[in-house]
């Protein structure tokens, strides 16, 4: 009995200890010296009130690896060094790296294998890390770049902001599923470092925190001759991203920062107006977003039978009437929720969609998912169809859900006895037969049809 009591205890004591993320709870942390760790002990606060397991570790570390036999050695990363910078001679080449056992390429394979990762730069960026951003879409400032505000920038430090660049950045995304900001909520964003552009042609990266429209990048100790410049020597405005999100197609995620400060220490304990939506605000929603403790997709429960009916089954008739449903819950901080929207789609295709329609949702009591579903009648045309949902929405997870399903046509004697289109087939073969019965009578019951006859029988 008391056994039973104390396993019960302890399975009770792993669950609440056990980390938020879907994902797993093993973090890296590259850091550029381990004395520098004194910086961020807001962030490894954040990490351990989620239960994370920390690894701390230098780029120049032996034991620094992400992927090792095929197989992540952690669940997330955390790259804290800007300037790390290694240089391996092999043969006649220089190979820029991290370190032995991690380069860009192991960074890529990392993220294809499932792996997050939260990359901070600011203005001494490496070249490895810049050619590891390239890789996802992201193009940062060139080196000694410094964003510049002389309208919001942080005032009272003269000392430390004499060039005015710590701004405040206010241009911050509405998007609910990565960010707990209420819109009406004031936003004071501490920001020091760079900016970055992102590839037009990527739909897999979503800007976060843009640059204000008074704000400008420029060489650092060349911002008081911005007047002097052309345009092509300084970028300003909302063309400058400051942090931007990539998710790839295996719903793997990576944040990317401009700035190493706006997460240390010293600015995630500025103070800011009251219930303005600040620093550790934005910290605490990218780290919960990016390690899968929100904005992640479930799919449950997804089933399609004839109207009226409860069997699934494996194939259908053309124009049969079918409802087809499945239940949708999202995973917001530690917990799944019922997923509320109106533009979940459902596709009937065979190469080219035959059917394309919104599911209309149904509330359910007491339940941590939405039910959607929808009735429709089936296409006149048999072979194998997908009933398909391909949702992609910046924020969450991609949901895909595919279902294979046969239709066949009528058989023999299914077939309607007479067709309605048909009709006029149907009457003219009547009247056809009936003026040949007419004409028939006509000639034999005539006069002239009678004397013929008797004639020849004469």
């Amino acid at each position: 009995m008391f056994s039973s009591v104390l396993l019960f205890t302890f399975l009770a004591l792993a669950t609440l200890i056990y980390s938020q993320s879907l994902t797993g709870d093993r973090i890296l942390i590259v850091l550029p010296s381990l004395n520098s760790k004194k910086n961020y002990s807001e962030l490894f606060k954040i990490l351990r009130d989620s239960n994370y397991k920390i690894s701390l570790k230098t780029n120049k570390d032996k034991e620094l690896k992400l992927v090792e036999f095929h197989e992540k050695t952690y669940d997330h990363a955390i790259f804290l060094c800007s300037d790390c910078n290694n240089v391996i001679t092999q043969s006649i080449y220089f190979v820029v790296e991290y370190g032995a056992f991690l380069n860009k390429d192991i960074i890529v394979d990392f993220v294809k294998a499932g792996g997050n990762l939260v990359f901070a730069f600011d203005e001494n960026i490496s070249a490895v890390n810049r050619r590891i951003a390239t890789e996802f879409g992201i193009k940062f400032q060139p080196k000694n770049s410094v964003l510049v505000d002389h309208t919001n920038y942080l005032q009272g430090d003269s000392q430390n902001n004499s060039d005015r660049s710590t701004i405040i950045a206010k241009n911050i995304s509405e998007n609910k599923y990565i960010l707990s900001r209420d819109q009406n909520t004031k936003t004071e964003i501490y920001y020091k470092g760079i900016g970055h552009t992102i590839s037009r042609e990527s739909q897999l990266i979503t800007p976060i925190l843009k640059n204000s429209i008074t704000a400008c990048s420029v060489k650092v100790g060349d911002n008081e001759n911005i007047k002097e410049k052309s345009s092509s020597d300084v970028l300003e405005g909302a063309n400058l991203n400051l942090i931007s999100v990539f998710q790839a197609k295996n719903n793997a995620r990576v944040a990317f920062l401009g700035s190493t400060e706006m997460i240390s220490d010293k600015f995630l304990t500025l103070k800011t107006s009251t219930n303005a939506y600040g620093n550790t605000n934005l910290l605490t929603d990218l780290i919960k977003w990016t390690f899968h403790e929100r904005g992640v997709l479930k799919a449950s429960e997804i089933s399609h039978h004839k109207t009226g009916e409860s069997e699934e089954l494996s194939n259908y008739q053309v124009k049969d009437e079918i409802e087809y449903s499945v239940k949708l819950s999202q995973y917001v901080d530690g917990k799944w929720e019922a997923f509320d929207a109106d533009d979940v789609q459902l596709e009937v295709r065979m190469i080219d969609p035959y059917i394309r329609t919104y599911l209309e949702r149904v509330d359910l009591e007491n339940s941590d998912s939405s039910l959607y579903k929808k009735n429709f009648i089936l296409p006149d045309k048999y072979g194998v169809f997908k009933f398909n949902i391909n949702y992609k929405r910046h924020g969450l997870s991609r949901l895909e859900l595919i279902k294979v399903i046969p239709i066949h046509p009528l058989r023999h004697d299914e077939f309607p006895r007479f067709l309605s289109q048909a009709y006029p087939y149907y009457t003219s073969s009547i009247l056809l037969l009936v003026g040949f019965l007419i004409f028939t009578a006509a000639g034999i019951f005539s006069s002239a049809f009678s004397k013929v006859v008797k004639t020849k029988a004469n």
